[in-house]
C-alpha cells in the first residue's frame, strides 16, 4: 500500500487562500402552501402568506419580495396599512413588517396569546387595526406604538336591541365606513357600530351562519354556509336572498365581493353534484356566467379595480395562482410575470444553461404602480422535465418560455373521464382554468433526464425511450424507432413494457432501449448521444440513427466487484492503530506542532445492497491525454454504481481505453478532467491533465495518462457524509452531502473554503434537483418553488487543511494495447484486449 507523501498533491501551484461564504437567494416560483392572500389598492401590490409564516410580496414585474416569520407559523391573515403590512399568525401573534425598496423588515411583534381569545378577523383604518376574536369582543391595535388600546367593544354592548339575545359567535368579518364599523358575526347577525357615540346603530340578522361581508355603496351583502347571500338596503333595511345555484342543498359560500354589474363569489355549488370541485364564479348581469374551476383548493381571491371598475380577478389557489382580465369580454386568464406554476405536472428534471432562449417577457399586468407591461432581460434559461413527460423552458424570472411533449409520440393507457358522455355540465357554466394537474396518463412517460444545447432537446424518460427534438426547426419525415438491447437473450425483465409508438413528424429521432428501465445518465457530443441504465450504456448517432456502442453491465465480473464494501472492522482496526502511534509518539517525547491537524477517526462505511450495482450513475464527453502525453483524444467517461469507471476514446470508432475498479466501491457520481490549473479541460487547455472522480464517499485525482493516483479527500470516512452532488464553479469545487450541506473546497488543493446550509436535512427532492451555476447552484426547496445559494468571497475565521489520508492503488484495466479492434458505428459491442498493470500487494486486477 503507497502512502500519501502530504505536500505532494498540488506541489509548485498557488493555493487558494480566500475563504468564501454561502448565501440563500430569495425563492422564486409559486409559495408553498399558501394560507391567505391580500390587495392594497393604492400601491396596487399582492401579498401571499403560507403555512410556514412564509411572506411574499409582488407588484409590477420588477417588484418580488420575500421573508419569513422567525417561528415558522401559519399566516392567518395579512392586512395593509398606509406605510406597513401587518400579518396575523397562529396563537394571537402579530407582526409589523416595513415595505422597503428591496426588502421585507419585521419592524414589532404582539404576542397576544393568553391575553385575548383566538382573533377571528382583523382590519385596518388609518393608524389603528381593529382585532374580532371568538368571544365576540373587539379590540383596537395602535399601529404606531404597537400596543393594545384600553378601548374594547364588548359583544354585550354590540347585541343591545339585536331581535335575540343568544351569545353572537366569533366575530366573522369587519367593515369599515367613515366612521362606522360594521361586523359580521358567526351566527348570521349584522351590527353597525357608531365609533364616534360608541353604541351600536342598527342590526340585521339571517338565519344562516355568516362567512364574509362586501359594501358596495348602500348595499351591504353578506355570504352565509348554505349556498346564499343576501343583500341589505342600509337605508331602508330591505333585503334580497339569493342562492345561485340552488334550489337543491348547496356548499358554504367562503367570500362574495359586489361590485355595481359584477358579484364574484367562491363556493357555493351544488353539495350533492359538484361539492368536489374548486370554484370561484362571476356573474355579470344576465349575459356573462362563468364558473372558473381550478384542481386544487381556493384559498381566496381579490378583485383589481382601475378606475373604480373591476379589471383583473387574481384567485389564489393551493397549487397555483390564476388572474384573470375582467376587461375583455371572454375573461381571458393572463400570462404572469412571477409566482407561475413551475408544477403543471411533478417536477422530475431540472437543467441550468447560460444560453438565452425566447423573447422578452412584455404582456399586460394589472399590478404595479401604474406599470402595466414589462421588458425585464432574462440572464439564463432553466428546463425542467414533468411526470407527464412534457419539457418546459423558463426564463430566470421563471416566465413560460414554451413547452414540448412526448406524450403525442407514443399511444398509452389514459385515465378515463369518469363522467357519462364526456360532454361538458350546461350547468353550472364550468370553465377550467389553471395548469395545475395531479394526475399522469402514464407514469412511463415521466422525464428522467434532459440535455439541450443550439435547439436540439433530448429527452430520457422512464421506459428506456430517448427523444430527440429539433426545437428550431421543422420536419415531414415520419420517424421510425431505433432499438438497442443492453442484456444478454438469458435475461428477464419483469418490470413495467415499453410504451407504444406511434408515428410522428415532431422529432429528429427516437432511440428505445430494452430493457425499458429508466434513464440513469444521459449527455451529448456533436451527433452522440451516450445513454445509461441500470443494465448498461450505449451510444446513439441521433442524425444517422444508429446505435455505435452497445456495453452491458450486467457480467459477473461487475457484479463481483461490488460484493467487497468496506467493513466496519477494518475501520475499527485503522483507528486503533491511528491511535497506538500517536500513543508511541507522546511517550517518545515528539511534541507535536500545535498547528498541525490530527487525521480525523475515519468512521464506518456500511454495506451497501448488491442490486443495481450495474447502474451507470454518470456518463460525459470530454477530451484529455488519455492515450498519450502529447496528443489529447476525445473521450467518452462513464461511472458505475459499483465503483467502476469506464473509459473509452473517440475517433472514427468508440474503443475502451481504460477502466478503474474504486477499491471503496462507492458509486461514482462524477468524471471530470482537469488541465494543468486544475480547471475544467477546454479546446485551449494545456497538459499535464488530471481525472477528478467523485463517488459517494470520496473525491480522487489521478494523473493522466498513467492513472497514477495524486490524492484523495474521504468525505464519508472523516465526516460521516455521502456525497450527493459535486460541480466545479470557477476555481473551486462545490460538493452537497446528504445532510443538505454545502461546502466549497479548493479544486487544487482540496482545502476547505466554506460551508453553508443548503437543502434541509431528509429533503430528498431538493438534493437530486440541485444543478450548478457559474455562480453558485438551483434546487427546488418545495415542488412549486425553486431557490439558490452563491457564493460570496470573504475572509471568514480561518479553515483547516482537511487530511488527504492513505493513498491506494484501485484496480485499473488498460484497453489501448490493440486500439485496433474497435467498435465502428453502427458496429456491435467492440471487443477488448487487456493489458496487465502490476498490482500493489494484495491488491487484484480486474480480468
Amino acid at each position: 500500500m503507497l502512502k500519501f507523501i502530504r505536500g505532494r498533491h498540488g506541489q509548485g501551484l498557488k493555493p487558494v487562500h480566500e475563504p468564501f461564504t454561502i448565501l440563500k437567494t430569495p425563492p422564486q416560483g409559486y409559495p408553498k402552501k399558501p394560507t391567505t392572500l391580500a390587495y392594497d389598492a393604492e400601491r396596487k401590490l399582492l401579498a401571499i402568506g403560507t403555512r410556514d409564516g412564509g411572506l411574499r410580496v409582488v407588484g409590477s414585474p420588477s417588484i418580488q419580495l420575500s421573508s419569513h416569520h422567525s417561528l415558522e407559523a401559519p399566516v392567518l391573515k395579512i392586512i395593509f396599512t398606509p406605510s406597513h403590512i401587518v400579518t396575523l399568525c397562529e396563537k394571537n401573534r402579530i407582526h409589523l413588517w416595513e415595505l422597503r425598496e428591496s426588502s421585507l423588515v419585521l419592524m414589532k411583534n404582539l404576542d397576544l396569546d393568553g391575553k385575548l381569545k383566538t382573533i377571528s378577523s382583523i382590519t385596518s383604518a388609518g393608524r389603528v387595526a381593529y382585532i374580532g376574536t371568538e368571544g365576540g369582543n373587539i379590540y383596537t391595535l395602535d399601529l404606531e406604538e404597537f400596543t393594545i388600546s384600553d378601548s374594547v367593544i364588548y359583544s354585550e354592548a354590540v347585541t343591545e336591541g339585536a331581535p335575540n339575545k343568544v351569545n353572537p359567535g366569533a366575530v366573522e368579518s369587519i367593515l369599515i365606513k367613515d366612521r362606522t364599523l360594521i361586523l359580521g358575526y358567526e351566527r348570521g347577525l349584522i351590527v353597525t357600530w357608531d365609533l364616534n357615540e360608541q353604541k351600536p346603530i342598527k342590526n340585521f340578522s339571517h338565519g344562516q351562519h355568516l362567512e364574509s361581508l362586501s359594501l358596495q355603496g348602500s348595499v351591504l351583502t353578506s355570504s352565509h354556509n348554505d349556498g346564499s347571500y343576501v343583500c341589505w338596503d342600509m337605508l331602508s333595511d330591505e333585503k334580497t336572498v339569493k342562492t345561485p345555484y340552488g334550489p337543491f342543498p348547496c356548499k358554504k359560500i367562503n367570500k362574495i365581493r359586489i361590485f355595481e354589474d359584477l358579484v364574484v363569489f367562491s363556493g357555493g355549488m351544488p353539495r350533492a353534484e359538484f361539492g368536489e370541485r374548486f370554484t370561484v364564479s362571476a356573474i355579470q348581469g344576465s349575459s356573462n356566467h362563468a364558473t372558473f374551476e381550478l384542481t386544487s383548493k381556493i384559498v381566496d381571491f381579490e378583485v383589481i379595480l382601475e378606475d373604480s371598475v373591476p379589471a383583473a380577478l387574481v384567485i389564489c389557489a393551493e397549487e397555483e395562482l390564476v388572474v384573470i382580465d375582467l376587461t375583455q369580454e371572454d375573461w381571458p386568464v393572463l400570462p404572469m410575470p412571477y409566482l407561475n406554476c413551475l408544477h403543471p405536472s411533478a417536477v422530475t428534471c431540472l437543467i441550468y444553461f447560460d444560453e438565452i432562449v425566447g423573447k422578452t417577457w412584455q404582456e399586460k399586468w394589472p399590478l404595479g404602480a401604474g406599470a402595466t407591461t414589462s421588458n425585464t432581460k432574462s440572464n439564463y434559461t432553466i428546463l425542467t422535465g414533468h411526470e407527464d413527460g412534457s419539457v418546459r423552458f423558463w426564463d430566470s424570472h421563471l416566465r413560460l418560455i414554451s413547452k414540448h411533449k412526448t406524450s403525442d409520440i407514443f399511444s398509452h393507457d389514459e385515465i378515463l373521464d369518469n363522467g357519462e358522455g364526456g360532454e361538458e355540465e350546461e350547468w353550472p357554466p364550468f370553465r377550467k382554468v389553471g395548469v395545475f394537474d395531479p394526475y399522469t396518463d402514464d407514469p412511463r412517460l415521466a422525464v428522467k433526464k434532459i440535455w439541450y444545447s443550439k435547439g436540439i432537446l433530448i429527452i430520457g424518460g422512464t421506459a428506456g425511450q430517448v427523444v430527440v427534438i429539433d426545437t428550431l426547426g421543422s420536419s415531414d419525415e415520419k420517424v421510425e424507432p431505433t432499438l438497442c438491447n443492453l442484456t444478454p437473450p438469458e435475461f428477464t425483465w419483469k418490470e413495467h413494457s415499453s410504451l407504444t409508438y406511434t408515428p410522428n413528424t415532431n422529432m429528429k429521432a427516437l432511440l428505445q432501449i430494452h430493457p425499458p428501465a429508466a434513464i440513469t445518465a444521459m449527455d451529448c457530443t456533436g451527433d452522440l448521444v451516450a445513454v445509461g441504465t441500470a443494465h448498461g450504456l450505449c451510444v446513439f448517432d441521433y442524425n444517422t440513427r444508429m446505435v455505435v456502442l452497445v456495453k452491458s453491465t450486467l457480467g459477473g465480473e461487475l457484479l463481483a466487484a461490488g460484493e467487497g464494501p468496506i467493513s466496519r472492522r477494518k475501520s475499527i482496526k485503522k483507528s486503533l492503530r491511528e491511535s497506538f502511534r500517536r500513543l508511541r509518539k507522546s511517550r517518545s517525547g515528539v511534541t507535536a506542532n500545535a498547528n498541525t491537524a490530527v487525521k480525523p477517526v475515519e468512521r464506518a462505511v456500511e454495506a451497501r445492497s448488491p442490486e443495481l450495482i450495474g447502474m451507470i450513475r454518470t456518463v460525459s464527453f470530454s477530451q484529455g491525454n488519455l492515450i498519450s502525453h502529447t496528443n489529447p483524444s476525445r473521450l467518452l467517461m462513464a461511472g458505475t454504481a459499483a465503483g467502476t469507471v469506464f473509459l473509452y476514446t473517440i475517433t472514427n470508432s468508440i474503443r475502451i481505453a481504460k477502466e478503474i475498479q474504486l477499491k471503496h466501491g462507492a458509486p461514482v457520481l462524477s468524471i471530470i478532467v482537469l488541465d494543468s490549473n486544475s480547471n475544467p479541460i477546454n479546446a485551449q487547455s494545456s497538459p499535464p491533465h488530471k481525472l477528478l472522480i467523485t463517488s459517494e464517499e470520496q473525491l480522487k485525482i489521478f494523473s493522466l495518462p498513467n492513472l497514477r493516483p495524486l490524492g484523495k479527500l474521504k468525505v464519508t470516512a472523516h465526516e460521516g457524509v455521502r456525497v450527493r452532488k459535486v460541480g466545479i464553479v470557477g476555481e473551486t469545487l462545490l460538493v452537497l452531502n446528504n445532510t443538505g450541506e454545502i461546502g466549497v473546497l479548493g479544486v487544487r488543493d482540496m482545502r476547505r473554503l466554506g460551508k453553508g446550509e443548503c437543502c434541509r436535512i431528509g429533503d430528498i427532492s431538493g438534493m437530486s434537483s440541485l444543478v450548478f451555476t457559474p455562480s453558485g447552484a438551483l434546487f427546488m426547496s418545495s415542488c412549486s418553488e425553486l431557490e439558490g445559494i452563491r457564493m460570496i468571497t470573504g475572509r471568514l475565521a480561518e479553515l483547516g487543511l482537511p487530511e488527504e489520508g492513505d493513498i491506494t492503488l484501485d484496480e485499473v484495466v488498460d484497453h489501448t494495447v490493440g486500439m485496433n479492434e474497435g467498435c465502428s458505428p453502427g458496429g456491435e459491442q467492440q471487443q477488448r484486449q487487456n493489458s496487465r498493470i502490476t498490482p500493489e500487494p494484495g491488491e487484484t486486477l480486474i480480468e
